[in-house]
């Protein structure tokens, strides 16, 4: 499903990033023919990732209808946030921390308070297998290799792009130490896959809003550090907390991995652009707003989870009122076998009444 849902959400996010590129500009152009290039396929895929991101959140949990409801209704809000802070109030974020991170995060645990199911947390096929666990290994390197290019994408000159891949690698590194060291003081002298998997890539997103910012190295190893020990700490005490008192069943931990960390990066940011743009050496960066650019860092904060959080209840109810025309049976939650054909060797862990 996160195939349809990518390849839907890319297409949706061009024509959605073209309204509000003529909305920004009074729809004096809206009428013209809008040539279509690398910036919008790579606007497209930060829009998907968003909303896979709060796919995380609900996993298992939903039919193919509900998250094609979601693929529809998210991308405009994600855009509706890009509009407000990027477009209006030039918000400094190179990496999508405030759109991506933050926003998806949030938007998909408001949904999720909707679609939590008391069943859910118990259910015998909400837990990883060693073939799972072995390709989610292999995502979590290939997201570790990337992500420093993710990073620097979209940065407007060399010297940015060199310091957000060398802000991202030190913070990238910071992260996965930690991770592994609390990972086995928290679990019983074992490793927890779910902490590698997840924990270990929580430096790049501390970083995806401040990555290009001339900032310390050891800074950028301190926040990785910090990010990876809460995202750690997140998965053995936040997690089952969430589920058990606030009703919200994170299949996945985006808050951990996305959530907490993308809101460390944003207070990195706001900290970061008060410093340098009170520094009285020649290094000014071309901040839209100057030495008041700090106070839109924290406006930002404030209107992305004002956005996701209302829209992701919005959202969740209207999902919550389309389970009740086909509504997927707790043994089946989990499981492939509501919506796909299985082969016949297929294992069905979950006992038929």
């Amino acid at each position: 499903m996160t195939f349809l849902i990518a390849a839907f959400v890319v297409q949706w996010s061009i024509i959605l990033e073209v309204f509000f590129t003529a909305l920004d500009d009074n729809f004096e152009l809206f009428g013209e023919r809008v040539p279509i290039g690398i910036h919008h396929l790579l606007d497209g895929c930060f829009c998907a990732g968003a909303v896979l991101i709060s796919f995380g959140a609900i996993l298992g949990k939903v039919t193919p209808l509900q998250l094609m409801v979601m693929a529809i209704i998210e991308p405009f809000f994600f855009w509706l946030n890009f509009f407000i802070c990027d477009f209006k109030l030039h918000t400094v974020d190179i990496g999508g921390g405030f759109y991506i991170h933050m926003f998806g995060a949030y938007f998909g645990l408001a949904v999720c308070f909707f679609l939590t199911d008391n069943k859910a947390s118990s259910h015998p096929d909400s837990i990883s297998c060693y073939t799972s666990d072995l390709f989610a290994f292999a995502g979590t390197l290939f997201l570790w290799l990337l992500w420093p290019s993710f990073n620097a994408a979209i940065a407007p000159t060399g010297i940015e792009r060199v310091r957000a891949v060398v802000n991202t690698v030190i913070s990238l590194c910071g992260a996965t130490v930690i991770t592994f060291v609390l990972s086995r003081l928290v679990s019983g002298t074992k490793f927890d896959p779910v902490h590698i998997q997840n924990a270990t890539l929580a430096g790049g997103v501390v970083m995806g809003i401040a990555a290009h910012l001339e900032i310390y190295v050891g800074t950028a190893l301190a926040m990785g550090m910090l990010a990876g020990a809460i995202s750690t700490l997140g998965y053995k005490i936040l997690t089952p907390l969430l589920s058990k008192f606030c009703h919200i069943h994170d299949t996945c931990g985006v808050h951990n991995l996305h959530g907490m960390p993308g809101v460390l990066g944003a207070l990195l940011s706001l900290f970061a652009t008060l410093i340098i743009s009170q520094a009285e050496d020649n290094y000014i960066p071309a901040y839209e707003h100057g030495r008041y650019q700090p106070l839109i860092q924290l406006a930002a904060i404030g209107i992305t989870l004002g956005i996701a959080l209302v829209a992701g209840i919005g959202t969740g109810i209207i999902l919550l009122i389309l389970s009740f025309l086909r509504r997927i049976h707790h043994r089946d939650f989990f499981n492939d076998r509501e919506t796909w054909e299985l082969p016949c060797d297929y294992e069905q862990f979950a006992a038929k009444p």
